[in-house]
C-alpha cells in the first residue's frame, strides 16, 4: 500500500505476486497443519495458550493456519472483485480468482478464531457482505461472534458502527463509535481521527450542529498538520463551513469556503474534491441570500439520505421547509404576479433577471424544494411530493447558468418522482431536458439520467 501511495506501482505489483506465490505454496500444507498442534516444544494439553509466537519462539498450529488461510482468502476474494478488463492480465500474472474459496478461507479464519488475523478476516467478510453480496445477518453474526471473544477490540466496534450506519441505525452507530474511542484509551484516542470524523458525520446528519462542529473541527485541525493521512480534506472543510452557516457563524463559513477555493489548484485529479470546491464557490459568490441549505446539499452530495432512518428524514424535511419559508414569503412580496408556491402544475413564472434579488430568492426556493424531493423519495412519500414536483420541474428550467448542477439534479429527481407516480411522459420530459444540459457541472449525473431514460423508454410502449 505504501509503495502504491509513493508511486512505485510496478514494485508493489511484483511484491504482491511474490506474496501470492508464497501463500500458494503453503496452501498444499494445510492438511498437514490440521494434524499438528504446534511448531516447537509446546504442551498440547496446556490451556489458555496464546495464539501467536511465545517467548520460546514457538508458533501454534492454529496461528500458522490462520496466517495461511487469511492470506489465501484475501487474495482469492480480492482478485475476484477486480474489473473484468483486468482479469486476463491478473491471470497472466499467475493469480487465481476464486470468490467462494476466498470466502471459505476467511470464514474459517474468523469462526475458528485462528490467531490475531481472525478479527481482520471477520471485518473483511462483514464489509464484503455489506456491499458486494448483501447479507446483513451474516455480517452481523461475524462481528458479534468476534466481539464476544474480544469485547474491547477497537476495529470490531468500528466495523459494528459501519454495519449500523449502513442499515440506517444512526443511534446504534454512534454508540459503537463511542465504544471504539473508549477502547482506544486516552493516548490512542487522541489520535483516532477517523473515528472522530465518523462521530462528526453522525452528528452532522442528525443536525446536531454544535457537536458536529466539535468533532469535525478536531479532525480538521489534526489533518492540517500533515502528520495524518486523510484523503479528502476539502470534504471536512465543506462540512464545517456548512455547520458554521447553520449556526449563524457566516464569517467562519466564508473563510473556509475561500480557503478551499484558494487551494483548488493543489487538489489535482481528485474529482470529488474539485466538485465540492465548485459548489462552495457558488455559495460563496452567488448564493449569498442564505447559506443554511449548504448543510443539506452536502448531506445529499455525500449520499447520506439513503442511510438515514425515517424519523430523522422527517426532521430534516421539516428543517428544510423552515429554512425555505422566509424566501418564499419575500419572493411573493416582491413578485405578487407569480404563482410560485401554489398548487398549479404549470405555474405562471414571470421573467426574472439572472442577477436580481428575485432570482437569488428563486434559487434558494428551488434548492429547498429539490432537497425535499430527495428526502420524500427515500421516505416513499410520492403523493406528498407530487404537491410541488410539477411546479418544481418548470422552475428548474428557469435557473441561471451558474446554478447548472442544481438545475440538472432537480430535473432528475422530478423525473424520478413523476415516474413513481406513473406519469412517464412528464418524467421523460424532465430527464431529457436534464440530459441536454452541458456536462460541465459538479457532481455530474449524466450516466444515471441515461439509465433511467433508457428504462422508461423500454416500459413506455407497454403502458
Amino acid at each position: 500500500g505504501l509503495q502504491i501511495m509513493l508511486g512505485a506501482r510496478l514494485r508493489a505489483i511484483y511484491n504482491l505476486r511474490q506474496c501470492w506465490c508464497a501463500y500458494r505454496r503453503l496452501e498444499h500444507h494445510l492438511t498437514s497443519l490440521e494434524k499438528s498442534t504446534s511448531f516447537g516444544s509446546v504442551d498440547p494439553t496446556k490451556k489458555n495458550q496464546q495464539h501467536f509466537q511465545d517467548c520460546s519462539g514457538v508458533f501454534l498450529a492454529d496461528d500458522v493456519r490462520g496466517r495461511i488461510v487469511f492470506g489465501l482468502g484475501f487474495f482469492y476474494l480480492a482478485t475476484s472483485l477486480l474489473p473484468a478488463g483486468l482479469c486476463a492480465i491478473v491471470r497472466l500474472a499467475g493469480f487465481i480468482m476464486h470468490r467462494n474459496q476466498g470466502k471459505a478461507y476467511l470464514s474459517e479464519c474468523a469462526e475458528r478464531d485462528l490467531g490475531p488475523r481472525a478479527v481482520l478476516a471477520a471485518i473483511l467478510l462483514a464489509v464484503y457482505h455489506l456491499d458486494t453480496e448483501p447479507d446483513v445477518t451474516r455480517a452481523g453474526m461475524l462481528l458479534v461472534g468476534s466481539l464476544c471473544r474480544q469485547p474491547e477490540n477497537v476495529l470490531l466496534h468500528w466495523a459494528g458502527s459501519l454495519l449500523a450506519w449502513r442499515n440506517s441505525c444512526i443511534t446504534q452507530a454512534v454508540e459503537m463509535t463511542d465504544k471504539a474511542l473508549l477502547c482506544c484509551g486516552p493516548e490512542l484516542g487522541s489520535e483516532a481521527v477517523y473515528l472522530r470524523y465518523e462521530l462528526g458525520m453522525f452528528r452532522f446528519v442528525a443536525m446536531d450542529w454544535a457537536d458536529a462542529r466539535l468533532h469535525l473541527g478536531y479532525v480538521y485541525d489534526a489533518i492540517r498538520t500533515e502528520r495524518i493521512f486523510f484523503p479528502y480534506k476539502t470534504i471536512v472543510a465543506s462540512q464545517i463551513a456548512a455547520v458554521s452557516f447553520s449556526l449563524g457563524h457566516d464569517a467562519e463559513g466564508e473563510a473556509l469556503c475561500r480557503e478551499c477555493t484558494a487551494a483548488s489548484d493543489l487538489i489535482g485529479t481528485l474529482r470529488l474534491e474539485n466538485d465540492f470546491v465548485e459548489v462552495l464557490q457558488v455559495f460563496l459568490e452567488r448564493r449569498v441570500v442564505s447559506r443554511q441549505l449548504l448543510a443539506f446539499e452536502v448531506m445529499y452530495l455525500l449520499r447520506q439520505f439513503s442511510k438515514v432512518p425515517a424519523q430523522m428524514l422527517m426532521d430534516i424535511q421539516e428543517e428544510i421547509r423552515q429554512v425555505a419559508q422566509p424566501h418564499v414569503t419575500k419572493l411573493k412580496r416582491l413578485r405578487p404576479d407569480s404563482q410560485i408556491g401554489g398548487t398549479a402544475a404549470a405555474p405562471k413564472i414571470p421573467s426574472v433577471r439572472p442577477e436580481s434579488e428575485e432570482m437569488a430568492l428563486l434559487v434558494e426556493y428551488v434548492g429547498a424544494q429539490v432537497m425535499q424531493c430527495v428526502v420524500l423519495f427515500y421516505l416513499g412519500e410520492v403523493d406528498q411530493a407530487m404537491g410541488f414536483v410539477p411546479e418544481l420541474s418548470h422552475l428548474c428550467a428557469c435557473l441561471p447558468p451558474w446554478c447548472t448542477y442544481l438545475r440538472v439534479h432537480g430535473l432528475y429527481w422530478c423525473g424520478r418522482m413523476l415516474a413513481l407516480s406513473e406519469n412517464s411522459t412528464e418524467a421523460l420530459r424532465c430527464l431529457r431536458q436534464a440530459s441536454k444540459v452541458s456536462r460541465k457541472y459538479p457532481f455530474n449525473i449524466g450516466h444515471k439520467i441515461s439509465k433511467v431514460v433508457e428504462s422508461l423508454e423500454k416500459d413506455l410502449p407497454r403502458q
